[in-house]
């Protein structure tokens, strides 16, 4: 991916690379994260407070008061794409918070 500044016109080539894993089949946790600005690490400490923001977002409880509980019983990733199971319920009020009756 490419930045640019707006300001200075410079341009910052970012590079994200990681795995992840799914906790307690509602939590998706990224695993081994590595970020490179122009070539360089980012260094441990900033990318941890990243990884820790990004991983306190990517929590399907989140969505529960609306309405919907949801779990990830498998998911697998492999050369030809992946498989995902999950459990899915819907409460009445999430239908008619979303106008669905």
């Amino acid at each position: 991916m490419q930045l640019e500044d707006t300001i200075s016109s410079e341009t910052l080539s970012v590079v994200a690379e990681t795995g992840f894993v799914i906790a307690g089949g509602a939590q998706l946790e990224l695993v081994e994260p590595e970020i490179l600005v122009d070539d360089s690490p980012v260094p441990r400490r900033i990318l941890r407070q990243v990884v820790d923001g990004v991983n306190q977002n990517l929590s399907l409880e989140q969505i529960e008061a609306s309405g919907v509980t949801a779990r990830v019983l498998s998911f697998e990733i492999d050369d030809d794409g992946f498989a995902l199971a999950l459990f899915a319920q819907v409460e009445p009020i999430f239908l008619t918070q979303a106008g669905i009756n």
